[in-house]
């Protein structure tokens, strides 16, 4: 079994009353991304890939054991931080993990050890003996976090991570992620934040209304060229348009820099550079416009009519 396929799903599918979730044809490994706005089907596609409920259709391969036909195999694998984790508040950080670990098979020696080892990871240490309803909301994530590495999974599922840190609170904890998968650990994240995606994912995957919209590396997502845009920087980039518009260019400025389309690089290079040469402007970029991935995320809403409320 490799690392490709640490994770598969075919034909998922779960129906409800009010909608439906259907997934199919991924393969997880590395840092993994579920991207979509609120109520897009992040969260249940999570549910099913830990077995927490069941789907109306499908398969779904950890490692190669079945999570419904072999669930002890598969389950041993598997780590997961729920969106809004649960804790025992008058427990001790320290003691709730042993408790997990025991829960989870552990010895009590190996729970001990496990607990302290990652309590000093996730910056916990100082607090280890402090009653679990003392702590802040960023550091009842990161014991959650703890939580579920205590058993050390070679898969790791989480849901919506970062959604009570504050802004250091959430660098630190995509180090963490990017350190786990450096590790060798499969990590599938969920999140609406597509900056944070940006960060820590190696591949993605867009859902939107229950669907599977788009998917593939952050690279071959965001690599491509728009055909015939292009994005030029000079010092007076409201005169640059006036002269292009007079050339017959279609352009407008965004961002302080000009977008024009062209069917002939050629022709708009002559252009500008004449522009430049006789306003003597300083030519300070021409290049391609490319694809980021918010603009993937605002095109795969649009093909399913959906929004970043949806």
């Amino acid at each position: 079994m490799t690392k490709a396929n640490a994770v598969t799903i075919e034909g998922l599918a779960k129906i409800y009353r009010n909608g439906f979730t259907a997934v199919s044809g991924l393969s997880m490994a590395g840092v993994f991304g579920l991207l979509g706005p609120n109520g897009a089907g992040k969260t249940t596609t999570i549910q099913i890939l830990v077995g927490a409920i069941k789907p109306s259709a499908g398969t779904i391969s950890i490692l190669g054991y079945d999570i419904f036909k072999q669930p002890l195999e598969s389950r041993k694998l598997i780590g997961y931080l729920p969106e809004r984790p649960g804790f025992y508040d008058e427990m001790p950080g320290r003691r709730f993990l042993d408790y997990m670990g025991e829960l989870g098979g552990l010895s009590h020696r190996k729970a001990f050890s496990r607990a302290r080892e990652l309590l000093k990871w996730v910056g916990l240490k100082r607090w280890e003996n402090s009653p679990i309803a003392q702590y802040s909301a960023g550091m009842r994530q990161r014991l959650g976090l703890a939580q579920s590495l205590i058993n050390d999974p070679q898969i790791l599922f989480l849901d919506e991570p970062t959604a009570n840190l504050d802004p250091l609170g959430r660098a630190d904890f995509i180090d963490k992620v990017r350190e786990l998968a450096d590790q060798g650990k499969t990590v599938v994240i969920s999140t609406h934040i597509i900056p944070e995606m940006e960060q820590v994912a190696d591949h993605v995957a867009i859902i939107a209304r229950g669907k599977l919209v788009v998917e593939g590396s952050i690279k071959e997502l965001t690599c491509s060229r728009r055909q015939g845009l292009y994005r030029i920087d000079v010092p007076q980039p409201g005169l640059l348009v006036e002269e292009l518009t007079s050339n017959g260019f279609i352009s407008h400025l965004e961002d302080g820099q000009i977008i024009a389309e062209s069917g002939n690089e050629e022709k708009l290079s002559r252009s500008v550079v004449s522009f430049c040469w006789r306003h003597k402007q300083t030519l300070r970029l021409f290049e391609p416009v490319r694809v980021d991935l918010q603009q993937v995320f605002r095109e795969a809403l649009e093909r399913v009519g959906g929004s970043y409320d949806s």
